[in-house]
């Protein structure tokens, strides 16, 4: 600790950003802001999106900081800050926006899993007007394929794509690969809208094997 204090103080930007880590696993919010200020002015992409994320939520919140910030941090190749801005649009209703920023996302880093699901998402919700299924169904089996994205991420992946076997949009109706899919999305039987999902359509899926299938 006292080899980091001496790198922050002789103006190491990672070594700041890992001390105002360090501040706000203390939850010293204070302490922690001082640490991810003093790195962001010296362009540490990192510490920029950390300050962001400290004026997005109460109660400290102030969107204009927090959108200045994450451009800040774009600006020196992060593709996260493009992952964060396309969410910080899409929260505020701007799906044009959105798209935008999750595409210059996804040319930084091809492969990233959470982009790519949200991508999906984009599609099967017609955020951009129209909903284009089969669009949405690639996307969301190719993030799936990186193996980059989170288990809420995956339990809300078999969700949408159990529905989209269950009602037959962009893939050929499979009441037996839909089934498989929602007990995947709630194998711990803590995801409410995939037991209300099946409660409300028991009568169909009563008499379908759950078995294991591939997509």
């Amino acid at each position: 600790m006292d080899e980091l204090r001496k790198a922050t103080y002789s103006g190491n930007a990672e070594a700041q950003f890992e001390l105002g880590q360090i501040y706000e696993t203390k939850k010293n919010s204070r302490r922690s802001k001082y640490w991810y200020e003093k790195a962001c002015l010296q362009n540490h992409a990192e510490s920029c999106i950390a300050l962001a994320n400290f004026y997005s939520s109460k109660p400290h919140r102030n969107s204009k900081k927090e959108l200045i910030l994450l451009q800040k941090a774009y600006s020196f190749g992060s593709p996260i800050a493009a992952d964060n801005l396309a969410l910080y649009y899409k929260n505020k209703g701007n799906y044009k926006a959105f798209k935008k920023w999750l595409d210059r996302s996804l040319m930084k880093l091809p492969n990233n899993g959470e982009a790519l699901f949200e991508l999906a998402k984009y599609y099967y919700e017609g955020l951009g007007g129209r909903k284009a299924y089969k669009k949405s169904y690639k996307l969301f089996i190719k993030a799936l394929g990186t193996k980059d994205i989170s288990f809420f991420t995956r339990e809300e992946f078999f969700f949408i794509i159990g529905k989209m076997y269950f009602s037959g949009y962009g893939v050929k109706k499979s009441l037996r690969k839909a089934k498989y899919l929602f007990y995947q999305a709630n194998i711990d039987n803590d995801h409410p809208d995939v037991n209300n999902f099946i409660s409300e359509n028991a009568r169909i899926l009563i008499d379908i094997k759950k078995q294991k299938v591939t997509l």
